[in-house]
Formats: C-alpha cells, structure tokens, sequence
C-alpha cells in the first residue's frame, strides 16, 4: 500500500473504532430499556397494558419480557467483522489473479483472431476499404463466434 492508502485505512480503522464504541453504548441502553420493561411487568403491570403504553404490539414486549433481544456481543461483532474482511480480500485476491492469468492470453488470441480483418485495411497491401468490407461481410457466423 502506498502513503495515501495507509491514511486512509487508518482513517477506516479509526472510524471503525468509534463505531464500535457507539455500537456498545446502544447496545447498554437497550439492555437497560428491556430490564425496565421486565422489572415493570415483574411488578405486575400486563403485556398489554406496557405495549400500549410504549407504543408497541403487546407480542413485541412479550419477545423483550421472554428475553428474545439479545445482540451479538461487541467481541463476535468484532470476530464477525475481522473475518468478513478477510474472506473479502482472499476472494479479491483470488479474482485478480484469475483475471491476470486469463486475460493476458485471451488478448493475445483475440489480437491474432482479428488480425485478417486490419490486414486489408493497412496501407501497405494498398486493397480499398470495399473489398475489406466484402471479406468481413462474407465471414460466417461461427468465425465470428470464435473470435470471441
């Protein structure tokens, strides 16, 4: 990586970061709001009663009192994120060398496949442009399949 790319992972790794503590901090509150909506059906208030109150389907505060809300912890979203960029970049890698190795030849062959065509158009063998025109208009179909 050259100097331009490295500040600019650094920025990434940074913003990341900062991410990740914001994550936490939601993550703490919501633990904190589903506690209170538990304590508060532990005292007796009904399902119903709290979802209308908040706002919600009484099934929505049924998941949160069953304990249905957990999240990822901040140490799997990290190993999930760590491993995510790394079946990334093995796969770009992958990809680049699969398209080093084809390309390369696939040009060559290409170039001599279509070399007929620009023949009768160099200067040098001095035929006009309608007999080149015939040439590839006589061309079958399969010719013209092969070349690509």
């Amino acid at each position: 990586m050259d100097n331009r790319q490295l500040a600019l992972l650094g920025r990434v790794q940074k913003a990341r970061a900062r991410f990740e503590e914001q994550q936490d901090a939601v993550d703490e509150a919501r633990a904190a709001y589903v506690e209170a909506v538990r304590r508060l059906n532990d005292s007796g208030v009904p399902l119903r009663e709290i979802a209308e109150e908040l706002g919600l389907s009484h099934q929505r505060v049924h998941q949160m009192v069953a304990g249905g809300t957990a999240r990822p912890s901040a140490a799997k979203r990290a190993a999930r994120g760590v491993a995510g960029m790394a079946l990334i970049l093995a796969l770009t890698a992958a990809i680049v060398h699969i398209a080093r190795a084809e390309i390369a030849p696939l040009a060559d062959r290409t170039r001599r496949r279509l070399s007929f065509i620009a023949e009768p158009l160099s200067p040098s063998r001095r035929d006009d442009s309608r007999q080149a025109s015939t040439r590839i208009a006589n061309l079958g179909k399969s010719s013209v399949t092969e070349c690509l």
